[in-house]
């Protein structure tokens, strides 16, 4: 679950947009151009992050052909006759925090023209480096790979091929790594719960969220088709017990009659509710077939029990309700503990993951950045709450809530009072700060220029 409601989380309405992808041919088959992530996006990677991403704009009113003409000649590409080809229409998930609705056009570049901002690679080559983890193109531009590596970059299938794979709603991290976000029952600003399927020969589906009878059977015929396609499911992982995470797990065990592991401690929690077969440690492996492996890290510290799974040689880790690619994570006492929670953080960066999957919000590239963005966050709520006490003494809980969650909704305050009930008792283990009665906290140590 992911504390939030900030006023900059509003959902933002479906917008209309072109793009062009500017291809040619080579030696080497076909290739396409795209213009490089610009450096500052890394840490909030839009609709389409990646190593590269296509040329995208904004869909004025009038024809398509002519919105996706102009963006092309804006990046350095004049269209002349019939090089602008249309592949059909993308639109991104529900739970996307950026959503749009995409004219998708090729744009047949004939000779070796090559504005900056950007360059050419071969589609057969970023396709190897997408599935050895080296790169990840995003969702629309996974479909055109696989689009133009399946059928030619002009002709009738182009657009038939196209539109069954923008039809496949479920973001890919790598062939066999995919995210089926799940309606549930969570804290705003998230709606929906990512469900990870991962591996073929022995794939596993990690959280299995959804209360709801009909997101169960969305996830139970998605399951049967890729199943016909030769994927199976040895068994159900949990990351932890909360049930924004375990909603569906009990109707899919029956559907296909397959083991739930978790840690031990999530098992407890959930006794009477859901039965867990096989207990996951840290440092367990689960084999995925074909020489895979899954690492399993236990991460206390949002949950007693929480996992955490990171694939070395793929670079991507499903993160659980450690991160959240929208707002933050609640931290709430006693099963929350501050000490803990960070201290996992430190472990997950230093793992060096590429991708990270959390359970709520797109994923999340540029890993290390990211986890030190939500460590720095912390340290800066922590630094507002001894900056109050050093001023004043003795201040009630509703007075640091105030200070420290000022840029948050106040209907949000409650769980703003579990943060900070959470970092109060990180700094009185630290022997900073001290608890009376009331309850009321006060410093036990000043800066030297405070006294």
């Amino acid at each position: 679950m992911s504390e939030g409601m900030h006023r900059a989380f509003e959902a933002a309405p479906v917008e209309p947009g072109v793009v062009v992808i500017p291809w040619r041919s080579t030696t080497a088959g076909v290739a396409i151009w795209a213009q490089a992530l610009p450096e500052d996006a890394r840490k909030a990677p839009p609709m389409d992050a990646g190593e590269l991403h296509p040329a995208m704009g904004p869909l004025e009113p009038g024809p398509a052909p002519s919105a996706a003409a102009a963006l092309a000649q804006s990046i350095g590409f004049p269209v002349i006759g019939e090089a602008l080809t249309r592949m059909g229409r993308w639109r991104t998930g529900e739970s996307a925090v950026r959503r749009h609705e995409l004219e998708c056009f090729l744009l047949r570049v004939d000779g070796d023209v090559s504005p900056g901002g950007g360059r050419w690679r071969n589609v057969r080559e970023w396709s190897r480096a997408w599935e050895a983890g080296c790169a990840y193109p995003g969702p629309l531009l996974t479909a055109a790979l696989e689009t133009l590596r399946e059928v030619p970059p002009q002709g009738p299938l182009l657009t038939e091929r196209f539109r069954a794979l923008s039809l496949v709603t479920h973001p890919r991290v790598a062939p066999d790594v995919e995210i089926i976000a799940l309606r549930t029952p969570t804290l705003p600003p998230a709606t929906h719960t990512n469900c990870v399927l991962a591996g073929r020969e022995a794939a596993v589906i990690v959280d299995p969220a959804s209360p709801y009878p009909d997101e169960q059977e969305r996830l139970r015929l998605h399951l049967e088709a890729r199943m016909a396609e030769g994927v199976a499911l040895s068994r159900i992982v949990l990351t932890h017990h909360h049930m924004d995470h375990v909603g569906g797990v009990e109707a899919l065990r029956e559907a296909f009659d397959v083991p739930v592991a978790a840690h031990a401690l999530t098992a407890e929690l959930l006794k009477g509710r859901v039965r867990v077969d096989e207990f996951l440690a840290d440092g367990d492996r689960i084999p995925l077939g074909g020489g895979r492996l899954l690492q399993v890290l236990h991460t206390p510290g949002h949950a007693p029990g929480h996992l955490v799974f990171h694939s070395e040689e793929g670079g991507w880790m499903i993160a659980g309700d450690m991160v959240a690619g929208r707002g933050t994570i609640v931290i709430d006492p006693p099963e929350g503990n501050m000490i803990d929670y960070l201290a996992q953080l430190t472990r997950m960066q230093e793992l060096g993951a590429r991708m990270m999957i959390p359970s709520h919000g797109p994923m999340i590239l540029a890993v290390q950045e990211w986890i030190q963005d939500l460590i720095d966050h912390r340290a800066w709520r922590e630094g507002v709450i001894l900056d109050a006490l050093t001023e004043e003494a003795g201040l009630l809980m509703d007075v640091l809530v105030a200070r420290a969650y000022g840029d948050v909704l106040p209907m949000v305050h409650p769980i703003a009072a579990r943060q900070v009930l959470a970092i109060l008792e990180k700094l009185i283990s630290e022997g900073r700060v001290e608890r009376s009665p009331g309850p009321r906290w006060s410093r036990t140590e000043f800066p030297p220029d405070s006294r």
